[in-house]
């Protein structure tokens, strides 16, 4: 049995896979990015439970050197061919599609044109940016703590305006609060003198008004708490 051969049915159309399968493979061959070809079975076979085969014909420590294989070979057998970095998905189509890979294949005339996965770039400059920011913020955290660092004069005035900025939305806040708690407790007052009877039935007709036990609880528990502060200033 031939390895890579025999172990699938038989395509009808073998001559271009088997260039590929007696391709043989260069010295540099370790890396993240990998070199490989498929072919789907309504290309090779009519069979319903044979999908198509997947080659892989190399990997390489850098992008463009997997590319300068994936054009020598896509050449030399007619071949589309692809690259493909490690634990990235690549789509397996009757016809190329640009996904996560880039497709080196050959037209017509034997030429070799280039289909530029422009999302899988955009992903990967963007990696690349997101961890040279991880990076910068480790080294950050680490010289904030060290008080001889700009890094810790920096941090210190970020802490000073963001509490200051906190400080006078609390201010403000609280004013708006204490305007509300005197003219509410001024119009209490004044209601009082008019109907006390009210302060001794307002209470008791929350369950009335289907408030919730535990709200009633605690109304009545700050009703009585507050009740001598507002009112103890009536004439």
């Amino acid at each position: 049995m031939e390895v890579g051969i025999d172990c699938v049915p038989r395509p009808t159309k073998t001559e271009n896979l088997k260039k590929l399968c007696m391709w043989k493979l260069p010295e540099e061959q370790e890396g993240d990015w990998v070199v490989y070809t498929y072919v789907c079975n309504e290309d090779i076979s009519k069979e319903d439970d044979f999908y198509g085969l997947f080659i892989c014909l190399g990997h390489y420590p850098k992008k463009a050197l997997a590319r300068k294989y994936a054009r020598k070979i896509s050449l030399e057998t007619d071949n589309n061919v692809c690259i493909l970095q490690l634990g990235r998905w690549g789509e397996l189509n009757s016809k190329p599609k640009v996904e996560n890979s880039e497709i080196v294949c050959t037209d017509t005339d034997g030429k070799v044109v280039k289909l530029q996965d422009q999302v899988f770039e955009k992903e990967e400059k963007l990696y690349e940016e997101t961890r040279r920011k991880q990076i910068r913020r480790n080294q950050e955290q680490y010289f904030e703590e060290d008080p001889t660092h700009i890094s810790y004069y920096r941090r210190e005035w970020l802490k000073v305006i963001r509490a200051n900025e906190r400080l006078e939305k609390l201010e403000k806040e609280k004013k708006h609060l204490q305007e509300i708690y005197e003219k509410s407790s001024l119009n209490i007052r004044n209601h009082y003198n008019l109907y006390p009877e009210h302060d001794e039935k307002w209470i008791k007709e929350l369950g009335e008004l289907d408030y919730h036990k535990n709200t009633i609880t605690y109304i009545s528990e700050n009703y009585k708490l507050l009740r001598n502060k507002v009112l103890s200033k009536i004439d």
